[in-house]
C-alpha cells in the first residue's frame, strides 16, 4: 500500500514532457568538468566562475543550451531547466536576489549562465530578456511551491520521490564513452595547476595563494573535497588523499613545537586546512572542532612515522657497525 502511495505522489512531481520526447533528449554537447545536472550551489557558482574565465568553457556552455532547445523546440525553458539543474541546486537563488524573509538569495539576473548565455543561445526561439524573466520567476515559484510541500505529512513521500528523479537523471545523462565525469576529472587532477595528493610543502603554499587570491581556483578546490569525502568517511583518512607525508613535514595545527627554537607552520591560519573544509563539508555535519582534531591527529600520526622511521635506520645503522666489527675480527 505504501509501494501505491509513492508512485501516486512521484507523478506529482514528475516533469509534464512526455515520455517519448524524454527519451529522445541525448546531449551531445558537453561542458569540459561539468557534469549535468548540476547536484549543488556549489557546482552552479563554479560553472559561473569557469565561464566567466574561459571563453571555451562559455562556448561550450551556450552549445549545451541550444542543443537542449533544439532538440525539444516546443518545450517550456522551465522543463527544460530540469535537464541543467536540480532542484537543490537551485534553492539559494532567485531572479532578484530579494525575498520577503530575512535571508537573501543569489540573484539569477546577476549570472551570466542564467542571463547572457542563455539569451545568446536562445534569442533565435524569440527568448527575450522580459521572456526569460518571467521564464526564470516562475521556475524559481514552482520550487518554492514544492518546497512548501515539506511541512506536509507527506514530505517523507516527497523525499523519496526527489530522490528516485535525481537517480534517474544521473542514468539518464550519463557521460557518453570517452567524456569524463566532473567527479573523475576531480579525482584525476582535483584543481587547475595541482595534482593531489601534493607532494611538497612548496605545493601546499602554492595551492593557499592560489585559493585566497583567485576566487575559480577556490571554488574548484571546495568542489574537489566535496567529491572525495563521503559521509562516512573520516575526515582524517580524507586528508591522506590530499597530502603526502612529506609535504605536512613542516606544519602543525597551532604551529608551536616542543623543539628549542623550531617552529611550525600553523594549519589554523590556512584556508585551505580550516574554511574550506567547512565550506566542503558542512552539509555533511562536520564542524570546526572535529577539523581541527583530524589535522592534529593527522600530524600526530606522521611524528609517530617519522619517530618509527629515525628508530629503524639507526638500529640498521648500529647493525651494520656490528657486522664490520665482527669482520675486522675475523680478518
Amino acid at each position: 500500500m505504501m509501494m501505491q502511495a509513492g508512485a501516486r505522489h512521484r507523478t506529482r512531481f514528475k516533469s509534464k514532457r512526455p515520455t517519448s520526447q524524454a527519451e529522445k533528449l541525448t546531449l551531445s554537447a558537453t561542458v569540459d568538468g561539468f557534469f549535468f545536472p548540476l547536484a549543488n550551489d556549489q557546482e552552479v557558482e563554479l560553472l559561473e566562475a569557469t565561464v566567466r574565465a574561459n571563453e571555451k568553457t562559455r562556448e561550450q556552455y551556450i552549445q549545451l543550451l541550444r542543443d537542449c532547445k533544439a532538440q525539444c523546440p516546443r518545450l517550456d525553458i522551465g522543463h527544460i531547466f530540469s535537464d541543467l539543474f536540480s532542484d537543490e541546486a537551485l534553492l539559494c537563488y532567485n531572479y532578484f536576489g530579494m525575498t520577503n524573509r530575512s535571508k537573501k538569495k543569489r540573484a539569477m539576473r546577476d549570472y551570466l549562465i542564467f542571463s547572457e548565455c542563455m539569451l545568446e543561445a536562445w534569442s533565435d526561439e524569440g527568448i527575450d530578456q522580459e521572456t526569460l524573466k518571467a521564464k526564470l520567476t516562475k521556475i524559481i515559484s514552482r520550487l518554492n511551491h514544492k518546497l512548501r510541500t515539506l511541512n506536509s505529512p507527506k514530505s517523507r513521500l516527497y523525499a523519496y520521490a526527489l530522490e528516485k528523479m535525481k537517480q534517474n537523471n544521473r542514468q539518464k545523462y550519463m557521460p557518453p564513452p570517452g567524456v569524463v565525469s566532473s567527479i573523475e576529472i576531480h579525482q584525476e587532477s582535483g584543481v587547475t595547476g595541482f595534482e593531489f595528493p601534493l607532494t611538497t610543502e612548496a605545493d601546499i603554499e602554492r595551492l593557499e595563494e592560489a585559493v585566497t587570491t583567485k576566487r575559480l581556483v577556490r571554488l574548484q578546490y571546495v568542489n574537489f573535497l566535496m567529491q572525495l569525502k563521503q559521509p562516512s568517511d573520516e575526515v582524517d583518512d580524507v586528508l591522506k588523499k590530499i597530502f603526502y607525508d612529506e609535504a605536512l613535514g613542516n606544519y602543525n595545527y597551532n604551529g608551536m613545537c616542543n623543539v628549542p627554537n623550531v617552529r611550525k607552520r600553523p594549519m589554523k591560519d590556512y584556508a585551505i586546512f580550516v574554511s574550506c573544509f567547512l565550506e566542503a563539508w558542512a552539509d555533511q555535519g562536520v564542524t570546526q572542532e572535529q577539523i581541527s582534531a583530524a589535522l592534529k591527529k593527522v600530524i600526530k600520526l606522521l611524528n609517530n612515522r617519522k619517530r618509527f622511521r629515525r628508530h629503524k635506520e639507526r638500529k640498521r645503522a648500529a647493525n651494520n657497525s656490528e657486522l664490520v666489527f665482527l669482520e675486522d675480527e675475523n680478518v
